[in-house]
């Protein structure tokens, strides 16, 4: 591996790294007597580039990090050029070891298990061929694919890909799929839209565990990105950033967990949140008591039902029975190879077969005492009759879309 994979460079204590068998040279008790030796009559120097050791860290503990220095991914890339290492404690083994064991074990005898040394950090997409550890989650797999390809890194996205099952790799490169005829240098995905919006999800770490890749053929097969890309970015992405302010590496699995489906307007849920925020439960890395005060007035004071992906992907079930009641009972037209592809969506076929009526009416609620209907006229524009119809088929629970 070149330095160009580096994705950071921090001090840990000892106790921080974990070794595998057929991971880096075995120990050598005799290497490390000698080390040992050299220790006690002159200086280890851990922070020297040449005594640096090398480590995998999986996304968990990435993520970890990056909270903790309250840095983003390319500010912590930039550490390595800056040549200051800043110092994290509390990743007891969560560092696969790669090389320089039998200087950590010489100065683990030397010094002891709280000892600081220098490691550079190296993605864990590389680590699946070398240790025995689980496989990420989809929505991991997906933030990595797209910053590594962003990178022109191929070799990681290949080795990423082959974490996936065959069937998830293969709805993962046809979501990532090029349309045809590119400039140099600029890449355009068929499903634009939705790829756009989930990059703006996954910038916050803690919505890549509730992802299902598996689902995503199911959502594509719909031809409805517009809604897709909408909750995505104006109902996941608009609120958490707003919650977060403007933190998203802040926001960890624990709470999002936390804090979907919950309502602060609601009393029982507004006494939850505070409690959550003042005991350190949710947004655990936030130690600035300050943020932490902005945060807490960030969520109490929304409205609404607080999303992520797992409840867009509740919703979507909902959304996917509206989608099909609409294609087979308000769409003549079946869809063709170019629609599949990233042609023309169900709500473009609805537009292009949309009139407006004559008398534009529409119903605004039931007498009372009787089954009639009132109805006044109002401006009908299309996106009017968008809206009437969903609600029509399938209930308010679309205009979340």
């Amino acid at each position: 591996m070149s330095d160009k994979d580096i994705i950071g460079i921090i001090q840990v204590q000892l106790d921080a790294f974990t070794f595998q068998p057929n991971v880096g040279r075995e120990k050598d008790k005799a290497i490390v007597k000698r080390l040992v030796s050299r220790f006690g009559t002159a200086p280890c120097e851990p922070e020297e580039w040449d005594h640096h050791v090398k480590g995998y860290v999986g996304p968990e503990t990435y993520n970890k990090i990056l909270s903790a220095l309250g840095m983003s991914e390319d500010e912590f890339r930039r550490i390595v050029q800056a040549r200051r290492y800043p110092r994290l404690r509390g990743l007891r083994r969560s560092i696969l070891c790669l090389d320089g064991r039998q200087r950590l074990a010489a100065a683990r005898e030397k010094f002891g298990n709280k000892f600081w040394w220098t490691v550079r950090l190296y993605s864990s997409a590389r680590a699946r061929r070398f240790s025995h550890r689980t496989t990420d989650a989809d929505g991991e797999i997906y933030w990595n694919v797209r910053r590594h390809d962003q990178r022109n890194e191929s070799d990681v996205v290949r080795d990423l890909y082959f974490e996936l099952s065959p069937g998830k790799e293969r709805i993962l490169k046809f979501l990532l799929k090029e349309m045809p005829g590119q400039v140099p240098g600029q890449v355009v995905f068929v499903h634009q839209d939705i790829v756009d919006a989930l990059d703006r999800v996954f910038a916050f770490p803690g919505m890549r565990k509730q992802f299902r890749l598996g689902t995503m053929l199911k959502v594509l097969a719909l031809h409805c990105p517009e809604q897709v890309s909408h909750y995505g970015r104006r109902r996941i992405a608009d609120i958490w950033w707003k919650i977060s302010d403007g933190h998203p590496s802040y926001v960890d699995h624990e709470t999002v967990v936390g804090l979907q489906r919950r309502v602060p307007s609601n009393r029982t849920d507004r006494t939850y949140i505070r409690t959550m925020m003042d005991s350190g439960q949710i947004f655990r890395h936030v130690k600035d008591r300050s943020l932490r005060e902005r945060i807490k007035r960030n969520i109490l004071s929304l409205n609404i039902v607080i999303p992520s992906i797992e409840t867009f992907h509740e919703n979507m079930m909902y959304f996917s029975i509206g989608a099909k009641i609409l294609r087979k009972f308000e769409v003549d037209d079946e869809p063709n190879d170019s629609q599949v592809n990233g042609g023309e969506t169900l709500f473009q076929n609805l537009d292009r077969h949309w009139q407006a009526p004559d008398i534009p009416r529409i119903e605004v609620g039931a007498l009372r005492h009787s089954g009639e209907r009132r109805a006044r006229s109002r401006p009908c524009g299309i996106a009017s009759s968008r809206r009437r119809i969903l609600h029509r088929r399938r209930g308010p629970i679309f205009t979340a879309y």
